[in-house]
C-alpha cells in the first residue's frame, strides 16, 4: 500500500467517524484526527470507558488518554476497510445509538419526577 492509499484510508475513517459524531452530537462531542490516530472525545468519562470496552470488544486498537478520561483514541490502522472498518464503526455507531437512547430515557424520567 503507498502513502496515497493510506491517506485516503485515514480520510475515510475520519470521515465516516465525524460523519457518525454528528448523529449522536449528546453523547460523542469531537473527533478530531492526531496522526496516525482519532481522538474521540465524549461529554461523560462514563461513556468514554463503556465506548472503550466496546470498542476493543469490536477489534479496534483503542486506548484512553489517562489524564482526561473523557478522551479515547483509536490507531487509524485497525479501522481501514481491509481491516473491516465498515463493521467496526457499525459497532460503534450501535454503541452510541444504544447510549444516546439510554441517556434520552433518563432525562424523561427525570422530567416526570
Amino acid at each position: 500500500m503507498d502513502a496515497s492509499d493510506v491517506e485516503r484510508d485515514i480520510e475515510w475513517v475520519v470521515g465516516h467517524l465525524k460523519q457518525i459524531q454528528t448523529g449522536y452530537p449528546q453523547v460523542l462531542q469531537d473527533v478530531q484526527q492526531v496522526g496516525d490516530s482519532v481522538k474521540l472525545s465524549f461529554y461523560l468519562e462514563d461513556i468514554s470507558i463503556d465506548a472503550l470496552q466496546s470498542l476493543r470488544t469490536a477489534g479496534v486498537d483503542a486506548w484512553e488518554d489517562k489524564q482526561h478520561l473523557r478522551h479515547l483514541f483509536l490507531a487509524l490502522s485497525s479501522m481501514t476497510l481491509e481491516n473491516c472498518g465498515e463493521e467496526k464503526l457499525q459497532a460503534f455507531r450501535q454503541f452510541l445509538e444504544r447510549t444516546a437512547a439510554g441517556i434520552l430515557a433518563s432525562e424523561e424520567a427525570f422530567s416526570e419526577e
